[in-house]
């Protein structure tokens, strides 16, 4: 209620088994999980009874939130963690099952609470033939997002070296199709597929992260420092924001005896540095969306590594993010660019460093019917350039960010 009252819409996952139901047949005795029991290895609804009552309870917790909570996920990672026995993780029969319980769960949630939000539960990795086979038992109509966790991206524009794939019985983990060539193409690809089952459905990248240091600090668990761990941050809601896919970065604030991943340290609870990249990454592209009728080009002597996306605000502003796409580095030496927007004729420029915070003002001039912004100074994080085309955008508040 508070985060509601403090205007965060909060997505709910609504997952793992109930012993009263369905239990596990070769588990082995955790204890009791609310006092030492890992959540993951609760039995999977796979049975008639156990699918009824897990959508009995998905129904009750979509009608007691309704009003404070919009958005409700079924499952978390359901290509690792939903199964009924430990012999049966991981085959095609349990990909089918999470379809069933996901139909079952979606048409019992919009029965209470139709103005609900619906995501497939986001499975770890990219795994567009997870989605096929559950998809294929009849939850397309009812849902409203689909979601995965993007593990395993080497940096934030890059694809993954291997799919979830179906092999025979089971699914594995195979090279990455031909087809699929960086982020952007991943996202295409999935959105064709999910489109088959309900072209209204939307794609969310709602877990991902780049490790920080642990504390301790454990470079065996592929610690980065807290510096690049926020460059990626930046790129990672920069790269969706264009593609109109959202973004949620795991976590906040996390204290499992390994600290890799959030932005607020367990020890003292202080800000990392992603901390700050988040809010000032998110405030400049808020209501921003990608668009692909204004061109935008590197000119001269640029790093082959660029990433140039261009966006529109709420108020008509243009934005032009620009980044290096290498794997974030401290000790990287921004370099020139020079841009020139073709047929778009600025008055002015603020640019907006993404990792620091700053602004400026940015030289721009006419050129052949554009404009060129000489001179940027260019590194592995997102630099946003704000453009002011005169009458065709609305002026800008001089406190916006």
């Amino acid at each position: 209620t508070e985060s509601v009252n403090s205007g965060i819409d909060i997505l709910m996952t609504l997952d793992y088994g109930n012993n009263l139901y369905q239990k596990l047949p070769d588990s082995s005795d955790f204890g009791p999980t609310w006092h030492r029991g890992h959540p993951f290895m609760q039995c999977a609804p796979t049975t008639p009874e156990a699918v009824h009552g897990f959508a009995n309870y998905c129904a009750f917790m979509a009608k007691h939130f309704r009003g404070r909570v919009k958005y409700f996920e079924i499952w978390n990672e359901e290509n690792g963690w939903f199964f009924d026995s430990w012999a049966n993780n991981g085959k095609i029969d349990m990909v089918k099952a999470y379809g069933r319980a996901l139909l079952a769960a979606a048409k019992a949630i919009k029965e209470v609470n139709p103005d609900a939000i619906v995501c497939f539960g986001g499975t770890a990795g990219s795994a567009p033939d997870f989605y096929r086979i559950a998809l294929d038992e009849g939850a397309g109509p009812y849902i409203d997002l689909v979601a995965f966790h993007p593990y395993g991206h080497p940096v934030p524009e890059k694809a993954p070296t291997h799919f979830l794939t179906a092999v025979d019985d089971k699914m594995d983990w195979k090279p990455c199709p031909a087809e699929i060539t960086d982020y952007d193409s991943e996202i295409a690809a999935f959105r064709d597929l999910v489109h088959k089952y309900n072209p209204k459905l939307n794609v969310w990248a709602n877990e991902m992260n780049w490790f920080a240091p642990g504390e301790p600090a454990k470079p065996e668990m592929g610690d980065l420092s807290e510096l690049t761990q926020a460059k990626h941050l930046a790129r990672f809601f920069s790269t969706n924001a264009w593609l109109g896919c959202g973004a949620i970065w795991w976590s906040l604030y996390n204290s499992n005896g390994i600290q890799e991943w959030a932005v607020i340290r367990s020890t003292d609870l202080t800000p990392r540095a992603a901390y700050y990249s988040a809010g000032y990454v998110s405030t400049v592209l808020d209501d921003a969306k990608g668009v692909t009728d204004v061109s935008v080009e590197a000119v001269g002597d640029a790093p082959k590594d660029l990433a140039l996306k261009v966006y529109r605000n709420g108020r008509g502003e243009l934005l032009v993010g620009v980044w290096r796409t290498s794997f974030g580095d401290d000790s990287c030496k921004p370099l020139p660019v020079t841009l020139r927007l073709p047929g778009t004729h600025a008055v002015s420029a603020e640019l907006v460093d993404t990792l620091y915070g700053y602004k400026q003002a940015a030289v721009v001039r006419s050129d052949n019917g554009g404009t060129v912004v000489p001179g940027l100074l260019v590194g592995d994080w997102p630099l946003i350039v704000r453009v002011n085309a005169g009458k065709q955008v609305r002026a800008r508040k001089s406190d916006d960010i």
